[in-house]
């Protein structure tokens, strides 16, 4: 009878005992786990659809890499690098006073009014290049906060409205500008916005309008409350909207 031997035990020391080495070992062996079972299920799957054999193999290599939704194309990045870069208080370009005022005379009121104009004008040549109203609304959905896209969308005069809009309004675009304007627009900028879709494109507006739940209508209502059109102003059919 052959003799089996054993290892000697040792006693528990948990001063010596290293958790991150447990942790480690535990996360791979999940990982090992999860990856067999994927490609168990991506053979059994492949056996019915695959066509040919380096179909079989093609779908059971790939089984571990993430899909890629179509919404993932337009999505914004998930890191944003160079924030100081867009900003402009440190470039020399962004400050156009600052070389007309005398030495010392830089105070912070001069850099927040250069950082400002620098801002103003990225908002505006952002909105000057878009060309169609899918572009505007990837580039809605590229900045971050809410003011930031009233900002855009208070940069959107006539011209640019009919050129965005020439074919059609989408629905979900003038809900979603709406809805921007209402949380974060400036005063005014809801009805100029509305004065321009109703004025220029009366109707790709009327149209993409029918498509509005009477709550959505709502907010265009609240727009033009909140925002009262002066005497001298011309009233176009706004209503269409609300």
């Amino acid at each position: 009878m052959p003799i089996i031997t054993e290892d000697k035990m040792h006693k528990y020391d948990p001063a010596a005992f290293a958790f991150t080495s447990v942790k480690g070992e535990v996360t791979e062996a999940m990982r090992f786990d999860w990856k067999r079972d994927k490609i168990d299920d991506a053979k059994k799957r492949a056996i019915y659809d695959a066509k040919s054999y380096d179909d079989f193999t093609s779908r059971v290599k790939g089984c571990t890499l993430k899909p890629i939704h179509k919404n993932d194309f337009n999505a914004p990045p998930k890191y944003a690098f160079n924030r100081q870069g867009a900003s402009g208080t440190s470039s020399e370009g962004a400050l156009p006073y600052s070389r007309s005022a005398p030495s010392g005379a830089t105070t912070a009121a001069v850099v927040r009014a250069g950082a400002a104009a620098a801002a103003a004008a990225a908002v505006g040549s952002a909105a000057f290049k878009l060309k169609t109203g899918r572009e505007l609304e990837r580039e809605l959905r590229r900045r971050d906060t809410a003011v930031e896209k009233a900002e855009l969308l208070a940069s959107l005069d006539g011209d640019v409205c009919a050129r965005l809009f020439a074919r059609e309004l989408d629905a979900e675009v003038l809900r979603q500008m709406l809805l921007i304007l209402e949380e974060a627009g400036a005063p005014g900028a809801g009805r100029q916005l509305l004065k321009d879709l109703a004025f220029r494109c009366p109707n790709q507006t009327s149209m993409a309008s029918t498509f509005l739940t009477p709550q959505e209508r709502g907010v265009a209502a609240r727009l033009l409350a909140r925002d009262p059109a002066g005497d001298e102003e011309p009233q176009p059919d706004c209503q269409a909207v609300a």
